[in-house]
């Protein structure tokens, strides 16, 4: 799974569930745990700077670990708060089509705190016309 460009600039977190097989291995879902290179089948979530040329590593997600959906949260790297930013959800390896199923939901990328802050004060106009009153008195006392 692949984004399209993003912008980053002002994102905190990157957000989703994930869940890799499950517990009961039916045909339509399974990732085989009892495979001794169960470890090289991770997913992996990269970010790429370029347009997908190269990526990089921000988390990998072992099969044992996520037989159950869970909602994950990562931290945006510094060096990927910039706009034209890809994310990539990648399994470099795997038994083939039709095994080692996984899937992702519900990805959010979160702004950060004062951006969040700052957008839910501009909808306040009660709170934004006494600001804008006080500057007033404030510019009558200079």
């Amino acid at each position: 799974a692949e984004t399209k460009l993003l912008d980053l600039t002002r994102a905190s977190k990157i957000m989703f569930v994930l869940q890799i097989g499950s517990t009961s291995e039916t045909v339509s879902c399974n990732a085989d745990l009892t495979d001794p290179n169960i470890a090289d089948k991770a997913i992996l979530l990269q970010y790429s700077l370029n347009g997908g040329i190269t990526w990089h590593v921000i988390a990998q997600h072992q099969p044992k670990d996520f037989v159950h959906a869970q909602r994950i949260s990562y931290n945006v790297p510094l060096e990927a708060r910039v706009k034209g930013v890809q994310l990539r959800w990648w399994q470099p390896r795997h038994n083939g089509p039709g095994r080692d199923q996984w899937a992702l939901d519900h990805v959010e990328v979160v702004l950060t705190r004062k951006q969040n802050y700052m957008m839910n004060f501009s909808r306040q106009h009660t709170l934004r016309h006494y600001y804008s009153r006080r500057r007033r008195s404030l510019r009558r006392n200079l």
